[in-house]
């Protein structure tokens, strides 16, 4: 596994060992003009440019030329030995009349099929090219079905005024180029039963499902040594390239593009193809960006052909379905694939494996690293072998025949993913699991994080994940090895059943850096120590994921003294550091009237966040203890009904929800006089179901206290005047109370006290997080 597992740093030695040879042509041209082609798009050039082609062929091959013009053509077909170059400006524009195109016996999507021939195609040839920086447009908006809810109402609109044919369906409206293309699948589906009962089926009969038919805008099949550089491919009526059990091709350079709402708008589709090179490309396509096949079911599987020896670098995709994609169609295998340095932006998925049962095939020795992606609207990294099917994780296990596909042997190393819908998702059978999975060097932020289904021998290492919610979804897998997590299931599915296990286990250990808490109420009394540094502790869900104890202040201890508020924590937080999400804290001593102060989380350390966490509690219930504690609360919730917020500690709350159980105060800050900045609440709501005037936003613990709210949402429940001097007026003086720009029915008015501060927009710009906390590499 070592030796394999280090050719994912050697991937570009790997591509230059493996360098495949470029192809040359013989220093002649043949200028489409010198055989009577016209430029302006309105005449057809086909059968000049198809002569040009083969003149240049039969003279041992060299450049076709097409110069700077648009030119109006039907299909060509590429020969030996022939660049097709297109000048900077030259627009090779096709037909879009079903007239000028054959139906011939095809391949689309793995099977075998009748279509219309493509707009450019190749079969057998050998040393061909396509090269320039001129455009090839296939108008494959006259060919495409579109779905309505891909446009906006203007575009549909004018879409349907061409004319076409509108189809209705459970999903949504469809619109067709006509008729026929409406009524083609139905047409093509009873031809081809009765071409398989043995009647007499010609390919004009298909003709008749019109548009349905799209073919690729390229398609190259059983050619060798292919040169395509530099050119545009764009609006193709089906996939765009297709190059189909071919080999030794280069593609570099190209821009291939789509309208994102094109059906089955692929970009690139390598099919059954060896020793492929792709490099600087860009994609900007309505379906996978850069797809690997080997096709579908029975007639792949006796194809033989795996895509083998695919070599990808330095591309960018803008838009499609999948930036990098393996299947669905893979009967035949994909191995030895090896990416690096590409950026997905704006993709469904970033990097996708697809395959259903049925299909067999095997894809393995995949090499993935140093991809980055962004507004990924799906998964960033996604294995689903289950494609297009319906299933709960509970499913029945099938026998294993060559009808089953296999993913193993896969690589992903130094992954980037700034935002996803989920981070990492992977599902394969019950009958073949998912194996040999390893992903290092990850860094992704999600909605969701991590899943995993019917898996084995999964190893992630330095995994740096970032989500709101179901972090760890860990399902009838096996050796799901994240090595720089420790996780605490109550259920003892983890590595302990206690938190208080965890925190011996981490001791002198500097290789886990992250702390997974499965489901669970876990009733412990937890003191997390100065020497824990540098952890993020995430809980499966802040509902269920639940920290508690039951301490309180008045408790008697064995001495006969009372405890005290101070050690009345359910958890103290001594580490620095620290980072809590999804976690909710609580203490659940009660009534206060006879317990009095219960703290439920005391924060002494310093540089620790919390996010998406729960505070529960009465008095007392999150003391944020040091001086010199810097502390961040981002999207947390905070009950309580007296002092319930209270300390020396720097703290920021954003977006925060504070809600008051009973009537009180919510801060009781003692800042230190030295400390600039004490609780600053920003974009918070505080909330309660108490009678109007019943709650006061604070009072000075210690005679500096310093809280400001700055727009803050604040329910009836808070007071008119909002703030309390704690008995004492001298504290009036010197208390650092403020707000700014908040609103609701207790924000502030005409009636709160002169010694509160009301400030400017110039004032409130001071308590922006970047001045409050220089260093913000800990939240």
């Amino acid at each position: 596994m070592t030796k394999k597992k280090n050719k994912i740093d050697r991937i570009s030695e790997i591509i230059n060992q493996n360098k495949i040879k470029e192809v040359k042509f013989r220093d002649q041209s043949f200028n489409i003009n010198d055989f009577g082609a016209v430029k302006g798009g309105r005449i057809k050039n086909t059968e000049v440019i198809n002569k040009t082609i083969k003149k240049c062929s039969n003279a041992g091959g060299g450049r076709v030329i097409i110069p700077a013009g648009i030119y109006l053509s039907g299909p060509i077909v590429l020969a030996d030995n022939v660049n097709l170059y297109l000048k900077k400006g030259a627009v090779l524009k096709f037909s879009s009349n079903l007239a000028d195109y054959k139906i011939i016996r095809s391949e689309f999507e793995g099977e075998k099929n009748y279509r219309f021939e493509s707009p450019i195609s190749a079969k057998k040839a050998v040393n061909i090219a396509i090269t320039g920086k001129g455009i090839i447009d296939g108008s494959g908006d006259k060919w495409r079905p579109v779905k309505k809810y891909k446009m906006t109402k203007n575009q549909w609109q004018k879409l349907i005024a061409t004319g076409g044919a509108v189809q209705k369906t459970e999903e949504c409206k469809i619109w067709w180029p006509s008729q026929k293309a409406l009524n083609g699948q139905d047409l093509v589906h009873n031809l081809d039963i009765k071409r398989k009962e043995g009647a007499e089926i010609t390919p004009e009969d298909y003709r008749k499902a019109g548009e349905y038919l799209r073919p690729v805008l390229l398609n190259l099949k059983e050619c060798k040594n292919i040169l395509i550089e530099g050119v545009t491919f764009q609006n193709s009526p089906g996939w765009n390239l297709h190059p189909l059990m071919s080999e030794n091709i280069i593609l570099r350079q190209l821009t291939i593009r789509n309208p994102w709402y094109a059906q089955n708008g692929d970009g690139l589709d390598i099919d059954s193809c060896k020793n492929v090179l792709v490099e600087e490309c860009n994609f900007d396509v309505g379906d996978d960006a850069i797809c690997l096949k080997s096709g579908k079911n029975e007639s792949g599987r006796k194809r033989k052909m795996p895509s083998e020896n695919i070599y990808i670098r330095d591309c960018n995709v803008y838009h499609g379905h999948g930036g990098f994609v393996i299947g669905s169609e893979m009967s035949s295998g994909v191995k030895n694939v090896y990416l690096e340095n590409c950026n997905f932006m704006g993709t469904d998925i970033g990097i996708r494996f697809k395959s259903t049962r049925g299909r067999g095939g095997t894809v393995e020795e995949i090499y993935l690293r140093q991809v980055r992606m962004s507004k990924i609207k799906h998964q960033a990294i996604k294995f689903n072998l289950f494609y297009e099917s319906k299933s709960g994780s509970k499913i029945k296990k099938e026998k294993v025949t060559v009808e089953t596909p296999q993913f193993k042997n896969i690589y992903l190393k130094d992954i980037n993913c700034l935002d996803s819908e989920q981070g990492i998702y992977i599902k394969g059978l019950p009958e073949m699991p998912v194996e040999n999975i390893y992903l290092e060097d990850l860094k992704i932020n999600g909605d969701k994080g991590l899943k995993v289904n019917y898996a084995e021998n999964i190893e992630i290492e330095n995994l740096d994940l970032i989500s709101k919610n179901e972090h760890l979804q860990l399902l009838n897998s096996k050796k799901i090895n994240l090595r720089n997590y420790l996780i605490i299931a109550a259920d003892g599915s983890g590595d302990c059943k206690t938190f208080s296990e965890a925190l011996k286990m981490l001791e002198g250990n500097n290789t886990i850096n992250k702390v997974f808490i499965k489901n669970g109420i876990y009733k412990e009394k937890i003191v997390i120590p100065e020497t824990l540094k540098n952890l993020t502790f995430i809980g499966e869900d802040p509902e269920t994921t639940i920290l508690t104890y039951d301490d309180y202040a008045r408790k008697i201890k064995e001495n006969g003294k009372e405890m005290g508020t101070f050690d009345s924590a359910s958890i103290f937080i001594n580490g620095e550091r620290l980072k809590f999400k999804n976690i909710t804290f609580v203490n659940t001593s009660e009534p206060r009237s006879k317990v009095g102060q219960a703290v439920a989380a005391s924060v002494g350390g310093d540089k620790v966040a919390f996010y998406n966490c729960k505070f529960k509690g009465n008095q007392d219930t999150l003391y944020t203890k040091s001086s010199e504690g810097r502390l961040y609360f981002g999207n947390c919730y905070i009950e309580g009904d007296v002092d319930f917020i209270f300390g020396a500690a720097t703290a920021y709350f954003n977006e925060c929800e504070i809600y008051s159980t009973g009537p009180g105060y919510i801060t009781a800050a003692s800042t230190p006089k030295e400390k600039e900045y004490g609780y600053v609440f920003k974009d918070c709501i505080l909330s309660s179901d108490l009678k109007e005037n019943t709650v006061f936003l604070g009072r000075p613990w210690r005679p500096y206290g310093n809280v400001v709210f700055i727009n803050t949402y604040m329910g009836k429940h808070v007071r008119e005047k909002a703030w309390n001097n704690w008995r004492d007026p001298a504290k009036e003086k010197t208390a650092r109370y403020a707000e700014y720009n908040s609103y609701g029915p207790g924000a502030a008015n005409s009636k709160r006290f002169d010694w509160i501060k009301i400030l400017t927009a110039e004032e409130a710009r001071r308590y922006n997080i970047n001045m409050i906390f220089t260093d913000q590499n800990w939240f």
